[in-house]
């Protein structure tokens, strides 16, 4: 009787954590996207200030 007391727990336990898997899987890939958009844009934003940059020189 202990034991089938216990498997119900068990059984809530694997679907909480079933859950939270679940919710990671579909959260990190949004963080991953959101800082790689971040990532590109700092790049762009470099490459283009260092353009800025080297205009200037030839403009001198």
């Amino acid at each position: 009787m202990g034991t089938l007391l216990k498997l119900p727990r068990i059984a809530i336990y694997h679907c909480q954590s079933l859950l939270s898997w679940l919710r990671w899987c579909q959260v990190f890939p949004g963080l991953l996207m959101m800082h790689f958009t971040e990532l590109l844009t700092f790049i762009s934003r470099s490459t283009q200030a260092s353009a800025r940059v080297r205009g200037k020189r030839f403009a001198s």
